[in-house]
């Protein structure tokens, strides 16, 4: 599922450190009792190739190298399954496919990640929240064969 909410009020950079602190504890929690196999994802380069669709060409994606290697980097996958990093940080310059790139991670962690795929977008208000990066990853589904395959709401 893929939805867009506005974020009702603007969390100070205290509050955000202790919602991640009590994030990354709920994690960990969740982790220790877990008795299942770890999941291995698709290579997200791959996946992209084959199902993250481009509106402009009507075509899956193609990746320049640089965006390959970094997406590779970022997920990263340990011997237990868990990511190697909690954080990535990808900046480069104005127009060069930044919000492609997490419309694209997006889609992928919807349907890779296993079960609770829920991806919000926030914004200070509802139309900033649906703008960019959302409007993306919903036009590359409604543009690959697996639309039927998903449940979009904005």
């Amino acid at each position: 599922m893929l939805a867009a909410s506005p974020l009702p009020y603007r969390p100070s950079p205290q509050l955000l450190a202790q919602m991640l602190m009590q994030r990354r504890e709920q994690a960990s929690a969740i982790a220790a009792v877990a008795d299942t196999a770890p999941i291995v994802l698709p290579d997200i380069v791959e996946w992209a190739a084959q199902r993250f669709y481009v509106e402009e060409t009507g075509r899956p994606i193609l990746l320049e190298p640089v965006q390959q290697t970094v997406l590779r980097l970022f997920f990263e996958q340990r011997e237990n399954g868990r990511f190697k990093w909690q954080t990535g940080l990808y900046s480069t310059i104005k127009k060069s496919g930044k919000t492609t790139v997490a419309a694209l991670v997006q889609q992928w962690a919807c349907e890779t990640w296993g079960r609770y795929k829920q991806i919000y977008h926030l914004g200070n208000k509802l139309e900033q929240a649906k703008e960019r990066a959302f409007e993306i990853t919903r036009k590359s589904i409604e543009l690959s064969p697996f639309a039927d395959q998903w449940d979009v709401m904005a």
